[in-house]
């Protein structure tokens, strides 16, 4: 049995009920997520009944790409991996456009993605920023975008918004309802091992499938904190990016991004130190390799590099 979000808290109902009405302890019963859902609406400033909180923003891109109601999926390559495999499995016509290359800065070329918009209605998935590039849409673009194509439906993942200088969607959403938006708290939040996010979307379909559990009773305390930390560790971590980039800028080309990790042109000699040290990925776009490496606070930056040195 499942409560909507806006159920009485737990210690006004006289019976809990449970999977199996024989079980009583706590252990067996849903927690009561009407405080942060209400917490989170208030901060979002959006209808609560709009907000779905997920376990990670992970879930909340396997929720959204599972809609049935869209057969056909447009999205930009390179994305995050998983939204191609959930494409394939959701969806029956499947079209990638390519990220291309553009001086200092790897940009989205959405005239591709126009031209079968006006085909058809799909279903859109556009990280913004993105992952693994780093690049970026302008917000008023792709607003007029999401307008112009009403029967699509647009889910715009906002995991590094914070870095991008808070620019985002969402301030639009009361008048868009094909627009979904997918927020993170692994990133500017530091919670990432707390497994939590959430989605704002208005599709009934969407809202219906959202977790009846999210996360763990005690991160909810972790989700109210980090809120009080967000800017600065947003600073620290651009200040840090800027640092990192100065460094690598002396061997390689480094591209401008706008999220939590740098890009550069990959070369032989810097993967060899980074593999000693650290963790990085690589990627490919228009047949040139980068490397894709996530930054470090303002402090650590030196330590990094003298390591990377030795």
């Amino acid at each position: 049995m499942r409560f909507p979000n806006n159920f009485p808290s737990a210690d006004s109902r006289k019976w809990q009920l449970a999977r199996n009405e024989n079980l009583t302890a706590d252990g067996s019963l849903y927690s009561d997520f009407s405080y942060i859902h209400q917490y989170l609406s208030d901060k979002l400033g959006v209808e609560k009944n709009y907000v779905c909180l997920t376990n990670g923003a992970e879930e909340a891109v396997r929720i959204c790409l599972s809609t049935p109601e869209y057969k056909k999926r447009l999205y930009f390559t390179p994305t995050w991996g998983l939204v191609s495999v959930l494409n394939h499995i959701y969806g029956d016509e499947i079209i990638e456009f390519s990220h291309y290359a553009n001086y200092q800065e790897i940009v989205t070329n959405s005239s591709e993605m126009i031209k079968e918009l006006n085909k058809g209605k799909a279903l859109v998935y556009i990280a913004n920023p993105n992952t693994p590039t780093g690049s970026r849409y302008d917000i008023l673009q792709l607003i007029n975008i999401i307008k112009e194509y009403q029967t699509s439906h647009f889910i715009i993942d906002e995991s590094y918004f914070e870095f991008n200088e808070y620019k985002t969607v969402i301030k639009y959403f009361e008048n868009l309802d094909n627009l979904t938006i997918i927020r993170n708290f692994s990133k500017a939040h530091g919670l990432a091992n707390k497994r939590f996010g959430c989605y704002i979307t208005k599709n009934k379909t969407m809202i219906d499938l959202r977790p009846a559990n999210p996360c763990a009773e005690n991160t909810i305390k972790y989700v109210i904190e980090s809120y009080t930390r967000v800017e600065d560790m947003v600073n620290s971590l651009n200040e840090g990016k800027k640092m990192l980039s100065s460094y690598f800028k002396q061997h390689t080309k480094v591209l401008r991004t706008y999220t939590n990790f740098i890009v550069l042109e990959y070369k032989e000699k810097i993967a060899k130190k980074l593999e000693r040290i650290s963790y990085f990925h690589t990627f490919t776009v228009n047949g040139v390799e980068y490397i894709k490496l996530t930054a470090l606070p303002d402090n650590k930056v030196k330590e990094f590099i003298d390591d990377l040195e030795r």
